[in-house]
């Protein structure tokens, strides 16, 4: 588990710096041992996705299927499922508006920065406001 947790830290500061193709290097050395490092690992490589235009599909892919290990899976209480699925659908959104050139708009925001049960609402609001 140290070094799961090592490698999710490493990934997490990858992305702080920008250097998403080093982030998804150090989600992939993990094992998955402690199912939450799960969530924290989908997350991390789903933001790295988001962020790199050459990795669309593999986005949308890891949208519906993080979205269906959630909803499948009973590892997760309800209240931990509906945190990461609020991310999912925002981050969604987010995409969506940013595919269609368009600006996520101030009620999207308000939205998210109201919404308790959200993972990564920092993220999440920053992108917003990109």
């Amino acid at each position: 588990e140290r070094m799961d947790m090592t490698s999710l830290c490493e990934a997490n500061l990858a992305i702080c710096k920008k250097e998403f193709d080093n982030a998804l290097t150090k989600i992939v050395q993990i094992k998955y041992q402690n199912p939450y490092y799960g969530l924290q690992a989908k997350s991390l490589q789903l933001q790295c996705y988001y962020e790199l235009e050459a990795y669309e599909e593999l986005f949308h892919n890891l949208l519906r299927s993080f979205a269906t290990y959630l909803n499948r899976g009973q590892l997760f209480p309800k209240e931990i499922k509906e945190i990461y699925l609020n991310f999912i659908k925002y981050t969604k959104k987010i995409h969506k508006a940013k595919s269609q050139n368009k600006l996520p708009h101030q009620q999207l925001f308000e939205q998210i920065k109201q919404d308790k049960s959200v993972a990564w609402k920092q993220w999440l609001l920053q992108k917003v406001q990109e």
